[in-house]
C-alpha cells in the first residue's frame, strides 16, 4: 500500500496565502500552477522574489492551521448504509455541522470542498 500526499489545489493554495497562511513548506506553486519542489523550505509571503506564486500545502496542514489559528474544525465523515460494513461516501463537516449536501467519492474531496466553503465563506 502507498500513502501518497494529497496537495490543496492552486486555487486553494492561493486563498490559503492571502488569508495569512504562513507556514514554511518544501513544494509551491508556479506562476503556471505546477508543483514544484523547492530545494529548501521556504515562505513565499516573506520572499517574494523567489519565483514561486505560493507555498504548496498538504490538506492535512491547512486543517490544522485552521483547527489552530481559526478554531475552524475541518473534517470529511464517512457515511454507511444501514448493515453495509463499508463506506458508501464521504460528507464535509465544519466544527460539526455539515457543509455540502454532495455525496463524495474519496475522503480528499470531500475534505477539498470543507476547505473551499471555509476559505472562501469563514476566514
Amino acid at each position: 500500500m502507498e500513502i501518497k500526499p494529497i496537495y490543496v489545489s492552486y486555487q486553494q493554495a492561493k486563498l490559503i496565502k492571502e488569508k495569512g497562511f504562513d507556514v514554511r513548506l518544501k513544494k509551491v506553486y508556479n506562476i503556471l500552477g505546477e508543483l514544484l519542489d523547492s530545494h529548501y523550505e521556504y515562505m513565499v509571503n516573506s520572499n517574494p522574489d523567489c519565483g514561486a506564486v505560493c507555498v504548496a500545502p498538504e490538506q492535512w496542514v491547512v486543517v490544522e492551521w485552521a483547527s489552530l489559528v481559526h478554531n475552524i474544525d475541518i473534517e470529511a465523515r464517512p457515511v454507511r448504509y444501514a448493515g453495509d460494513k463499508s463506506t458508501s461516501y464521504y460528507q464535509p463537516y465544519i466544527n460539526g455541522c455539515i457543509v455540502n449536501l454532495n455525496k463524495f467519492i474519496t475522503r480528499q474531496d470531500a475534505t477539498s470542498s470543507a476547505i473551499d466553503y471555509v476559505l472562501t465563506n469563514l476566514i
